[in-house]
């Protein structure tokens, strides 16, 4: 009886040194994943306004070089500085949707899919989508 208890007193005594040394990390990996994914979402708000912007710009310049107003260089100029933007918010795109997975993660989450297996995954979504999307 008392070989028992000793030994439950250990193993409850090792699970406690484990928590203390594992939760701080636990806590700070979700902490700096959810930082990662609001300073993405501030970032990507900021860059949206620049794409919409650049865009807007395109159109008025493009709408000025159909009047034979300006020239199709300042066409291509506004171009130029709109898919560099376009490609930054992509990035910001990519950075937030790993900044999510990483947060899921940390919370201790996962999948079981193979990477093989994840078109299939999707493609068996969309179709339920549409076929629960169809009487409407």
């Amino acid at each position: 009886m008392t070989g028992r208890y000793r030994r439950a007193k250990a193993a409850y005594e090792e699970a406690t040194l484990q928590y203390k040394d594992t939760a701080p990390g636990a806590f700070r990996e979700v902490s700096d994943a959810l930082i990662s994914r609001r300073r993405f979402d501030e970032e990507q708000v900021e860059q949206a306004e620049a794409v919409n912007a650049g865009r807007e710009a395109v159109t008025v310049v493009t709408d000025r070089y159909k009047e034979g107003k300006a020239s199709y260089y300042e066409v291509l100029e506004a171009q130029q500085q709109l898919f560099p933007a376009e490609n930054a918010l992509s990035q910001i795109e990519a950075g937030r949707r790993l900044a999510v997975v990483q947060l899921y993660k940390a919370l201790g989450g996962g999948w079981s899919l193979k990477d093989s297996e994840w078109s299939g995954a999707s493609a068996r979504a969309s179709s339920s989508r549409s076929a629960g999307s169809g009487g409407q």
